[in-house]
Order: structure tokens, then C-alpha cells, then sequence
């Protein structure tokens, strides 16, 4: 970072050198804060084309000065994000007749409420500058020309840096709260194609007495510490991959959800409890219309097993929704687990291709997941079925014929291996498991 105009560019030099693996350069450090850098938009603009310099020697993507709501002092006026920023802009424009450098755009935020911070980073430059209904579209235009210039020259405008935030306010008193609001934060910052990227602060303040509930380590005062509850689900929450599709028999942590219900509903994101495996987290579907969403690909039309590790402190309502459509959910009645952690089984039947199944909480009793897996009853030859009244046949391995049926389904077989004999004379060999 060039924190502020007074920054080491060879410090910087080096780092990068040392650090082969840093992508960006971050502009200055709330320049709108006496108590920060400390730059009026003039100052700013005239230090500038020394950090776009410095970024473009680097091969760096260029961050803008992270701005943040303000009371401050700087210059003798009070700037707020976007006074600073159209100021700043204007100022660069009017020295060197053009606009100023930024691959993105950059705020800190510590509201407390997951939705003020996602408003915050994703809507106030996006929409509420450009919502006609509001001031803020005609008094600053020079943000306005900076958005629709780099918008026309990449086809989006240039995304959001959150390089600081976490609840800070007075909503927040304990280290409940602030996870419960983080995975949601994280849930919208990830969702978001507006989001850039985004930095927890402070991980590891020095002095956790006053809010114990920010820091990200059991010991802030101490480098290396373990990773405290806060720290454990900010490490390994989801990444709402939307490209991952989950194969049969492959393990899918509960916490790797691509959606999850919010607000009064939101699921519950803690470290793992479950003895039965070494996963970080377990999610939890505290209330009715309490769901988590994931991503499958059936390799073929059939029955499935789904094998769910959960616990439970009450006979339990639950739905396996799939694709969201009515006519594919499967209703399930979880049985009282007295809060120990439990394999339970069930079976649903899938057409071949990719599904969204929903786990979903239709209870007043809470429901926890640590894991869950999709296990074809046998290894495919299940999914044939054939039109009208055509039948396939099945056989011993011995020539046996031991019945037929529209489907392998009505046949009720024991587990065993067996040839399957389709109506165009085909015969395969077969496992049901």
C-alpha cells in the first residue's frame, strides 16, 4: 500500500519482489481521515500519477484511495466518500487533462448489519449514484465520467476492494453476533460480481479487551496464535463456487453451500462439534424456511441414496428440495438424535444432468449438518426404463431368469450382481448395491 503521499516506493519495490505472488497496489489510506493519510483531494491528485507509475512498473492492478463515512477534519472540510472521490478526480483531471488511473474502487466499513455493509460495497457507486431519484446522480459527475469511461473501455465498472470491515458498532456485543453477520457479509460480498475482493481488519488486534469479538486469533498479541472461533469460520466458509458440481459419492461439506436463507432465517455457521470427522465447520438450520443450496450431477436417471450426518434434539420436519420445483421435493421426517451426531439415510430419485438440491428446515427444532453424500443404489443400469409396456429382464449370473419389469425398481432385487437383458436384446452385467 501506499498509505499515504509520503510512501517508500522502493519498500514497495522490494516487498513485491520478496512476494512474487501480489496482484494489486493499494492507493492511499482514508486520505478523507485527519487521523489517516490525511490528504485533501488536491493533494491527492497531485501524488497520484506517482502511484500509477510505480503500479504500471510492477505490473500491479491499481486500487483507488480507500474512503470510509467520516467526521474528520482534512483541509479544513468534513469529506465523505463521494465528495473526496469527485473532488479528487476533478482535481487530477484539471492538472493533467485526463482521468485519473484506478482498476478499482476501495472502502472500508465496520456498520454492523451484513446488509448496510453489502449496500455499502455493491449499490452506493453502483445504483445510488445513478438512481435519478436521488441528488447524489447530478452532484457528482466527475465519478459519474470515471464510472461510464472505464465501463465503455472493460464492459463493467471498476469493481469494489472492502480491504476493511467487520461489525464495529454498537449492535455488536458479542462474538455470536459477529460471526452470525460475517458469513452473511461473506455470503453477498462472494455472490456479488461488483466485489473485487475483500479484507477482514483487525484480525489480530493488539488489545482485544474492549471488543473482544473482532479479532481473528485466540491470542491477538501473539504471532502464530490458533485461529479462534471467529477465525475458524472466516477461514473455511464457503467459496460459493457456482462451477463445482458434486459427483456421486463425493463428500459434500455442509459449509460449501452455493445459497443459504438470511436474515431471520439464516443458517448458523460454527466450528464443527462432530467427533465423527475432522471438517471445519457444521451448518446449522435453526428455523422453518431455514435452507442451504448446493450443486450435483446425477451421471444417470435412477435412485439415489442420500446419506446426511446430522444431529438433532427432536423428532424433525425436514425437505431435500430439488431444482426448486414442487414436484421434486422429497419429504423427510429426521428422527430425535438427543443432540448426538448421526448418519440417516433416504432416497430420492434423479433425472440425469445437474441439480440444485436444497436442504431445508420445514421445523421449529434446529437441525445440524456437518456433511452429506449422493450414492447411486446400483451402478447405473437402474436409470433404463422403457416405453409402454416393455420390459427388461434379469438373470443369475448363472442364466437364471429371476423376473422382469418396467423397471429394475419393480423388481424388487436383494443386493447382489446380476445381467440385465434390455427389450433390444443388449445384456449388461449389473451390481445393486
Amino acid at each position: 500500500m501506499c498509505w499515504k503521499g509520503t510512501y517508500d516506493a522502493n519498500a514497495i519495490r522490494n516487498y513485491v519482489k520478496n512476494h512474487p505472488g501480489v496482484k494489486y497496489l493499494l492507493g492511499f489510506n482514508e486520505p478523507n481521515f485527519a487521523v489517516q493519510a490525511n490528504m485533501t483531494p488536491a493533494d491527492a491528485a497531485n501524488k497520484w500519477p506517482g502511484v500509477e507509475a510505480l503500479a504500471n512498473e510492477l505490473g500491479l492492478k491499481l486500487v483507488a484511495p480507500a474512503l470510509n463515512y467520516t467526521g474528520e477534519n482534512v483541509g479544513g472540510k468534513v469529506w465523505q466518500p463521494y465528495e473526496w472521490l469527485d473532488e479528487f478526480i476533478k482535481k487530477y483531471k484539471a492538472r493533467y487533462g485526463k482521468l485519473p488511473h484506478m482498476d478499482c474502487l476501495a472502502l472500508h466499513c465496520y456498520m454492523d448489519w451484513y446488509g448496510s455493509v453489502t449496500w455499502f460495497a455493491t449499490e452506493y457507486f453502483y445504483k445510488d449514484l445513478y438512481d435519478e431519484a436521488k441528488e447524489a446522480y447530478g452532484m457528482y459527475p466527475n465519478i459519474v465520467e470515471l464510472l461510464d469511461s472505464y465501463k465503455e473501455a472493460h464492459g463493467h465498472f471498476p469493481r469494489m476492494m472492502l480491504t476493511e470491515f467487520c461489525a464495529w458498532e454498537e449492535s455488536c456485543t458479542n462474538v455470536d453476533f459477529q460471526i452470525d453477520q460475517m458469513t452473511q457479509k461473506l455470503q453477498k460480498l462472494e455472490q456479488s460480481d461488483l466485489v473485487e475482493g475483500y479484507a477482514w481488519f483487525m484480525a489480530n488486534p493488539e488489545d482485544n479487551s474492549g471488543k473482544p469479538w473482532m479479532g481473528c486469533f485466540v491470542d491477538g498479541k501473539r504471532n502464530y496464535s490458533e485461529l479462534n472461533d471467529l477465525g475458524k469460520v472466516y477461514v473455511n466458509m464457503s467459496t460459493f463456487d457456482t462451477e463445482k458440481f458434486y459427483a456421486p459419492n463425493e463428500l459434500i461439506k455442509a459449509k460449501d453451500y452455493i445459497d443459504a436463507s438470511t436474515d431471520e432465517r439464516q443458517v448458523k455457521i460454527r466450528p464443527n462439534t462432530d467427533p465423527g470427522n475432522s471438517l471445519p465447520l457444521q451448518v446449522e438450520l435453526p428455523v422453518f424456511g431455514s435452507y442451504s443450496k448446493y450443486q450435483i450431477n446425477a451421471p444417470w436417471d435412477g435412485e439415489y441414496k442420500i446419506k446426511i450426518r446430522v444431529k438433532t434434539t427432536a423428532s424433525t420436519d425436514f425437505r431435500f428440495y430439488m431444482d426448486e420445483k414442487a414436484s421434486t421435493i422429497t419429504l423427510i421426517t429426521l428422527p430425535n438424535t438427543y443432540g448426538r451426531w448421526q448418519d440417516y439415510e433416504f432416497y430420492v430419485t434423479l433425472t440425469k444432468g445437474t441439480h440444485t438440491p436444497n436442504l431445508y428446515n420445514i421445523s421449529s427444532t434446529p437441525i445440524v449438518i456437518s456433511s452429506w453424500m449422493y450414492v447411486p443404489t446400483t451402478d447405473g443400469i437402474e436409470h433404463t426404463k422403457t416405453n409402454g409396456n416393455e420390459e427388461v429382464s434379469t438373470y443369475s449370473l448363472d442364466g437364471m431368469k429371476l423376473g422382469s419389469g418396467r423397471s429394475l425398481q419393480e423388481m424388487h432385487l436383494p443386493k447382489g450382481i446380476y445381467v440385465v437383458s434390455q427389450p433390444n436384446g443388449e445384456k449388461k452385467k449389473m451390481v445393486i448395491r
